[in-house]
């Protein structure tokens, strides 16, 4: 594991591994385009017998994420490419005299995306503005930003859907969303909150809601939790395959209907 004191060694020596060797992190060719290499993760957080232990956290690669370079004047997007296994990407860009870099939590296949409900449905990511030959890019998804939740429940979809292909490479997983804030709570009572009710699958609208209120239970880093809903999920993918209607929510977990700030 690597402590927080760690983070920057470790990650530029990732990258000098990965890319080594190859072209100028931040190369220019005579047609006008640049080209923007970088790498992404995000802190993991361990889950213990007493809870989420933050002193222990390390670094994990973004795999197969969305990534994106913006133009910082107007906002346009110039390019889409995909991180590795390893986190690391490589953008080819027109021109420009400074970037926005940003990795949102969408997997490039389209097959799952992790969604801020408190902030209508906006897509999680980090970002970081790059002006031209000034080197490798770094995104990190730090515990203290409050997104890398976000995108250790992306890694986890990741993962199993990888897990699904192996035993059915034909299988349609279509696009599971999951909505998760740090303000999600299951405390009625908590009105500095969003009232979810707890961490559930919504079959009828192909949703997962994960809670994420530290104070009193969040699921984010537990894979074990976010498994236990993809199984949902599949379980309704299944019963559509076999011609199967589909049902509500299972009756030990709370209701969606009425959970504030789902969309």
């Amino acid at each position: 594991m690597y402590g927080r004191s760690t983070f920057r060694h470790w990650i530029a020596g990732l990258v000098a591994t990965l890319l080594v060797g190859s072209a100028p992190l931040f190369a220019q060719f005579d047609v006008g385009f640049d080209e923007i290499r970088g790498w992404a993760g995000y802190e993991k957080i361990p889950v213990t017998g007493f809870g989420l232990d933050p002193t222990s956290s390390g670094v994990r690669p973004i795999r197969r994420a969305v990534v994106e370079a913006v133009d910082v004047a107007s906002g346009v997007r110039l390019a889409e490419s995909e991180s590795d296994e390893f986190g690391a990407f490589i953008l080819t860009v027109p021109r420009r005299s400074r970037y926005r870099v940003q990795v949102m939590a969408v997997l490039a296949s389209g097959d799952a995306a992790v969604l801020d409900n408190t902030q209508g449905g906006r897509t999680w990511g980090g970002s970081v503005e790059v002006e031209a030959d000034l080197g490798p890019v770094f995104l990190l998804a730090s515990e203290e930003s409050h997104t890398a939740g976000a995108f250790n429940i992306l890694d986890v979809l990741r993962r199993a859907n990888a897990y699904v292909q192996t035993l059915e490479e034909t299988f349609d997983l279509g696009v599971l969303t999951v909505f998760w804030s740090p303000l999600n709570t299951d405390d009625p009572a908590d009105e500095t909150r969003h009232f979810v009710g707890g961490t559930y699958f919504d079959p009828g609208r192909n949703i997962a809601v994960v809670l994420g209120d530290r104070s009193r239970d969040s699921d984010e880093f537990d894979d074990d939790v976010i498994l236990h809903e993809y199984a949902h999920f599949l379980s309704a993918l299944f019963r559509d395959e076999s011609g199967g209607e589909r049902s509500g929510p299972d009756s030990h977990e709370p209701e969606p209907t009425g959970a504030a700030g789902v969309p």
